[in-house]
Parts: structure tokens; C-alpha cells; sequence
């Protein structure tokens, strides 16, 4: 394996862990924030509307100022998402780090894609698809 993919299952698994961590503890965090339960529903719902909306875009500027940049700046973007989430004492700003998280998670995916099918090569890109 080369050493680029670690970068790719780094920010991968920052993705997946981050978010089925924070959906079981989701509830009791958006009730204690003064939230309803509409609330939980709408903060779980904006991460994944803004996911599908902002894959696409988030996905070409990875093919125009690289890929490699475009998956730092989700590292970032994760730990934003995760300091909206710990920082907040209201809710507007859980809507918040839904929405930061929705973008830099769609992110994420569309360009680790991408990045590991131009690194494994031809003869491997399954191969990575399975490990990642």
C-alpha cells in the first residue's frame, strides 16, 4: 500500500467515526441544547441534504486545485464540525456544525474516491474501493 492512501483512510475514518459517534449521543445532546425533537430529525437531515448538495462542488475543486489539499481542508473541516458540536450552548450553532459537517463529510467521500482511484492504479483501484 502506498503511503499517500493513509491520508485517505485517515480522513475517512475521521468521517465515519465523528459521525456515528455523535448519532446515538445526538438526542440528549440537541434536548439538553433546549432543542425538540424536530430539532434532532432537522439537524440529522441538514448533514445529509448539505452532503448531497455540496459533493458536487466540493468534488471539482478537488479536480482543479488537487485532491490532496481538498482532503486537508476536510480534516479541518472535521475538527470544526466537531468544535461547533462541543463549543455550542445553543442551538443554532448544532445547525451550524450540521451544516459544516454535511459539506466537509460529502467532501471527504467524493474526493478520497477520486484520490485513491489515481493512486492504486488500474490493476488495484478495487482493491483500495474494498480497504477504504
Amino acid at each position: 500500500m502506498k503511503k499517500s492512501m493513509w491520508l485517505i483512510y485517515l480522513v475517512a475514518f475521521m468521517g465515519v467515526a465523528g459521525f456515528t459517534a455523535a448519532m446515538p449521543i445526538m438526542p440528549f445532546f440537541v434536548k439538553a441544547m433546549g432543542g425538540s425533537t424536530i430539532d434532532i430529525g432537522m439537524v440529522l437531515g441538514l448533514t445529509a441534504l448539505v452532503a448531497v448538495f455540496s459533493g458536487p462542488i466540493v468534488g471539482y475543486y478537488g479536480d482543479h486545485i488537487g485532491r490532496r489539499p481538498v482532503l486537508i481542508a476536510s480534516m479541518f473541516g472535521f475538527a470544526a464540525w466537531y468544535a461547533c458540536f462541543f463549543f455550542a450552548r445553543s442551538m443554532p450553532v448544532v445547525y451550524l456544525g450540521a451544516f459544516i459537517g454535511g459539506i466537509f463529510a460529502s467532501g471527504a467521500l467524493a474526493v478520497g474516491t477520486a484520490y485513491a482511484t489515481d493512486v492504486a492504479g488500474p490493476e488495484k483501484t478495487v482493491a483500495e474501493f474494498t480497504d477504504l
